[in-house]
């Protein structure tokens, strides 16, 4: 029911209403619904927005092996520092972060994998590595994930951790324009 209202699937969009089915229903376990509950509360959907509410339920189904909470909990360590922490000298800990992404992209999570290819390739929170990068990335790009199947034409065409391969990178630059990725499309001009 949380679903159908959140999405207005059959029936009129009601944040609100969604989130108290979603309240209902990860009270009761359901990993789902608490990593839904803790998205509606760090974006104030339906509920008044509270971070620290919203990590809690993320992490609460993170660490019940929810591959999505896993990811979404963990981009959400890597990115938010409240101001009075940041003024306090506190830095963010892209490891721990990571850590959490790396889970889900072994469970074959897409926008984990993707994730986790970006923070290697750029060395955030792991080792600058382009050979896990690329692996990353072509796991999740196989998975039909455009934002995975551009990075990794881009990796082709500038050679990181691999050989260049302008037929290779045309091939992946296709995938994800065909998916609407602006990027990919302004790549295959350039190589045109």
């Amino acid at each position: 029911m949380g679903n159908c209202l959140f999405h207005g699937e059959g029936i009129e969009q009601d944040y609100a209403e969604a989130a108290k089915w979603y309240l209902m229903a990860a009270k009761q376990n359901d990993l789902e619904a608490q990593c839904h509950l803790g998205h509606m509360y760090i974006g104030g959907q339906g509920v008044p927005k509270n971070e620290a509410e919203g990590m809690s339920w993320l992490r609460k189904s993170a660490e019940q092996g929810y591959a999505e909470a896993q990811e979404a909990y963990g981009m959400s360590l890597a990115g938010q520092l409240t101001i009075q922490e940041l003024a306090d000298g506190r830095k963010r800990d892209f490891t721990e972060a990571m850590e959490w992404v790396r889970r889900a992209a072994e469970q074959g999570n897409a926008e984990g994998q993707c994730s986790l290819a970006m923070a290697h390739e750029d060395g955030v929170g792991v080792r600058k590595d382009y050979c896990e990068a690329r692996r990353w990335y072509l796991d999740a790009a196989k998975q039909g994930h455009a934002e995975a199947q551009y990075r990794l034409g881009l990796m082709c065409e500038e050679g990181k951790g691999m050989a260049v391969s302008k037929i290779e990178a045309k091939k992946w630059y296709l995938e994800a324009a065909a998916q609407g990725n602006s990027e990919a499309m302004k790549a295959l001009d350039r190589l045109m």
